[in-house]
């Protein structure tokens, strides 16, 4: 079982990650404003959300977290990014 107690991407970096990609279009809130979330996924490779891996074909689910404010997002499984968007609406409302 794969209990998880803290995120593994801090609020801090998330927003690190927001500003650099949207900064200059967007103001970043402060990161109290910050909402986390974690949710399954599941991805039609054994390799989940990271691109370019070896992996084999089954049906496979990771847990996804995602740091976000309105409606930005910083998305990442396993303690790596994996995307920043500006379409946030909740866990179902970006694939990746």
């Amino acid at each position: 079982m794969n209990v998880q107690i803290v995120p593994s991407v801090t609020e801090q970096e998330a927003w690190e990650a927001l500003n650099a990609k949207f900064g200059e279009h967007f103001v970043i809130p402060p990161i109290c404003y910050f909402e986390y979330w974690a949710y399954p996924q599941v991805f039609g490779s054994t390799a989940g959300p990271f691109k370019g891996k070896v992996a084999g074909q089954a049906m496979t689910t990771f847990t996804v977290e995602a740091w976000a404010v309105h409606d930005l997002a910083v998305l990442f499984c396993q303690g790596k990014i994996v995307k920043v968007c500006n379409e946030w609406q909740g866990p179902q409302s970006v694939r990746i």
